[in-house]
């Protein structure tokens, strides 16, 4: 197993040779204090680096035992550390747990603030590292409370933990979706972000969270699981922008779910599209939302939902759109062959054609007259 994080503390062992090490084991006999709790860490180290979690804890067990009998904590922090990396190389889990435990419980009477954070994030990468989540967020909260607000400090933890909730131990994990969480902390980050780098920070985090998920739950066929994502997407992203934003967001929540073949649930986010668009002051972004939701649900062969729609936009735009757009949709219908989809589609037409003023709509009215026509 590979140590939980990669961190030098001593010196920069990857450039030390074995013989170089050697002549540190041979030093240990001429040395004595802290320099030899200096230099059985380092020797640790480098073999913690090398993998060798059977040798590194030799020498970090006898760093820790020294550092005790003459309470040097500094040297003692370092050596629960490296103890704990070791085991963690050979997998040893429990003892991995109790020795982090014991830099951390070090570094948090003896040691520094900066020492102190550091033994913080630790413990917080340990746990992600075995996917325990109220354990990581704990201390990443402790790690929070020690980092100043607005601060990149606070930014890198609320990134950590929104990608914990989003990957899990690391980015190849098919983590299984928390959608509170993951929501939750990429809110954070997106606050967190603009104020270290200001507005134009933007939602892409965000967005990239709620898009995958959708995608991963939607290929799933969980349609259930996906509604929930796409609706928190909407309201999540409601908090940092504006109608503009949210009917782009909701334009691609329609394509996930028609080019993922959920045909029944598009209505939900055209809607939504539609509605945004009738916020917007330039005229283009309804007359698009509503030629978008026709041309979806007739492709794919919901045509009364696509008929209604032709109904719901006239008198919003040209006639002439609406009238090709109804033109189009009973072509297709006809080539069904659907005789009860047919007077379904009929009647729609018929009632329509009632509340049209025949000289006011004359073109609309004759162009529901010639597809009734077609429809008997």
């Amino acid at each position: 197993m590979k140590r939980t994080f990669w961190v030098l503390l001593l010196s920069m062992i990857a450039n030390i040779t074995f013989g170089q090490v050697n002549d540190w084991v041979n030093n240990l006999d001429v040395v004595n204090g802290k320099d030899k709790v200096i230099l059985l860490n380092k020797i640790a180290e480098f073999y913690t680096n090398e993998s060798d979690g059977f040798t590194a804890k030799n020498y970090a067990k006898q760093a820790i035992d020294l550092s005790e009998s003459m309470e040097y904590m500094d040297g003692l922090a370092v050596g629960y550390f490296l103890l704990a990396e070791a085991y963690n190389l050979e997998d040893d889990l429990k003892s991995a747990k109790k020795s982090y435990k014991n830099w951390y419980k070090t570094r948090k009477k003896h040691g520094s603030k900066s020492q102190l954070k550091w033994a913080t994030k630790g413990m917080g990468m340990f746990y992600q590292s075995q996917e325990k989540d109220w354990r990581t967020e704990r201390y990443y909260k402790k790690l929070l409370k020690k980092s100043k607000a607005g601060s990149r400090t606070e930014f890198g933890v609320f990134r950590v933990l929104a990608e914990y909730y989003q990957y899990g131990a690391n980015f190849r994990t098919d983590r299984t979706l928390n959608l509170k969480k993951g929501t939750k902390y990429f809110e954070l980050l997106t606050i967190s972000g603009q104020k270290v780098f200001g507005a134009d920070f933007g939602t892409n985090d965000l967005d990239h969270y709620f898009s995958s998920e959708l995608s991963k739950y939607l290929k799933k066929k969980d349609i259930k699981t996906s509604n929930k994502i796409a609706q928190r997407w909407l309201k999540s992203k409601a908090k940092f922008s504006d109608d503009l934003e949210l009917y782009k967001t909701s334009r691609l929540i329609v394509r996930l779910f028609y080019f993922n073949e959920s045909y029944a649930d598009l209505p939900v986010y055209l809607n939504k599209s539609i509605a945004y668009g009738s916020r917007i002051s330039d005229e283009d972004y309804l007359k698009n939302a509503y030629l978008n939701a026709i041309y979806l649900t007739r492709s794919s062969k919901n045509y009364e939902i696509a008929i209604q729609y032709c109904f719901d936009f006239y008198g919003k735009t040209n006639p002439n759109h609406i009238t090709s757009a109804l033109n189009t949709c009973v072509t297709e219908l006809l080539k069904e062959n659907d005789t009860n989809l047919n007077q379904k589609v009929n009647a729609l037409i018929w009632a329509w054609q009632k509340g049209l003023n025949t000289e006011k709509d004359k073109a609309a009215y004759n162009c529901a007259a010639n597809n009734l026509l077609l429809l008997k």
